[in-house]
C-alpha cells in the first residue's frame, strides 16, 4: 500500500522522537507533509531535529519534553497537541520503556453504535440487528478489560463468539470477507441514505 498523500495534514505525535525509530519516523512523516509534535526526554535533541525538520519541510514540529515513565508528561504532550494543532490523528508510541500494549478483541458488546447512522445521528427506536444472546453488556465487558490491562496481557478477546471470530479472521479470512459481504448486503447496522 502506498503511503503517498495518506500522512498529509495529519497531526501526529510521535515519542520517543529523539533518536532511532522514533526520529526517522519523524523526518519521514514531515516529508509527508504531517503536523508533528515530538516527544522526549531530551529537549535539546528533540529542539536540533525540529530545526531540521522546519529546514528541510517548512512545517516546524512542535517540541515538548516529555518522560512516559512520569505522570503527567504524557497527557501535557497530548494536550499541548490538541491544543495547538486543534487535533491529533495519530499516536506513535516509539517509547523504548514503562509500556505495555493490550489489544482487545470485544466482539459484540451492549452499546448504541449498531443505532447510529453514517451522518452520527442516533436512532433510539432501531431494532438491535443482533439476538439477544449474542450481545454481551457493557459491565461484564469491562471488568474483563480492565482485568486485562491491569495484568498486562499482550491480548485479551473478551467474548466468546469474539474468539472464535478472532480465530476465523486468522486462520480463514476469507470467510470472514464473505461474512461482511452478506451482512452489509443485508443492512447488518443502521444506515442512512448515502452522502
Amino acid at each position: 500500500m502506498s503511503t503517498e498523500g495518506a500522512f498529509r495534514g495529519k497531526v501526529i505525535l510521535i515519542t520517543g522522537a529523539s533518536s532511532g525509530i522514533g526520529e526517522e519516523l519523524a523526518e519521514q512523516l514531515a516529508r509527508h507533509g504531517a503536523l508533528l509534535t515530538l516527544c522526549a526526554r531530551r529537549a535539546e535533541v528533540l529542539a536540533r531535529l525540529a530545526e531540521r525538520i522546519a529546514d528541510a519541510s517548512g512545517s516546524r514540529p512542535l517540541v515538548t519534553e516529555c518522560d512516559v515513565t512520569r505522570d503527567g508528561d504524557l497527557e501535557r504532550a497530548v494536550s499541548d497537541s490538541v491544543r495547538q494543532r486543534g487535533k491529533l490523528d495519530i499516536v506513535f508510541a516509539n517509547a523504548g520503556f514503562g509500556v505495555a500494549v493490550t489489544l482487545l478483541s470485544p466482539g459484540f458488546i451492549e452499546s448504541n453504535i449498531r443505532r447510529v447512522d453514517n451522518r452520527g445521528r442516533l436512532h433510539a427506536d432501531a431494532p438491535e440487528p443482533l439476538p439477544p444472546w449474542l450481545v454481551v453488556s457493557r459491565r461484564i465487558a469491562a471488568r474483563q478489560i480492565l482485568r486485562a490491562v491491569a495484568g498486562r496481557r499482550r491480548e485479551a478477546i473478551i467474548t466468546g463468539h469474539g474468539r472464535l471470530l478472532v480465530a476465523m479472521e486468522r486462520f480463514a479470512p476469507w470467510i470472514m470477507r464473505s461474512v461482511g459481504r452478506r451482512m452489509a448486503a443485508r443492512g447488518g447496522g443502521y444506515r442512512s441514505e448515502p452522502v
